[in-house]
Parts: C-alpha cells; structure tokens; sequence
C-alpha cells in the first residue's frame, strides 16, 4: 500500500472507531462541535506526521522522501485522510 493509501484507510478506520466504540463515542459525543473537529484533525495531522517522520528516519522507498517534495505529498495525503474520514462518518448509520 502507498502512504497516500494508508492515510486514507486510517482516517476511515478513526471514523469507524470513534462511531462504534461504545466508551469512546459516548465520551466524543459530549465534546463540543469544534472540539470534535480539533480531535479529528489533530489525530489524522499525527497519523500523517508519523508515517512522514518513518520517511525521514527509515529511507524506504514506498514511504515519502524527506525533503520539500516529500512534505507536499504528505499534505495531500492528509487531505485524502480528511475526506475519507468525514466521508465515511456521513455514511454511517448511526446507532439511536
């Protein structure tokens, strides 16, 4: 799989996660709309930042380049993780 790849299954699978987890929705639903967004973003910003940082540490050719261009693909692959995420959050039945 490319990084871009996985990226975007991760954000689907925090989508996921965050819906059908019994403890951790209850707790996600109390937090304030922004708040929500914020744990989101920031959690999907760390899951590209690592596989970034796995770049720059362990050069791997399937992973991004550290340098400039590496940093540009890694953006786009944040913004893949972003859509599949609150794409596949719109789509889910919600549980009443």
């Amino acid at each position: 799989m490319s990084p871009e790849q996985i990226s975007a299954l991760a954000g689907a699978i925090l989508a996921l996660v965050f819906e059908y987890l019994p403890w951790l929705k209850e707790w996600f639903e109390q937090q304030p709309a922004n708040t929500k967004r914020y744990i989101m973003l920031g959690m999907m910003v760390g899951i590209v930042a690592v596989i970034f940082g796995y770049g720059c540490v362990v050069p791997v050719k399937e992973v991004w380049a550290c340098d400039v261009y590496g940093a540009g693909e890694a953006l786009i692959a944040l913004l893949m993780a972003i859509v599949a995420n609150q794409g596949l959050y719109r789509l889910l039945p919600k549980k009443s």
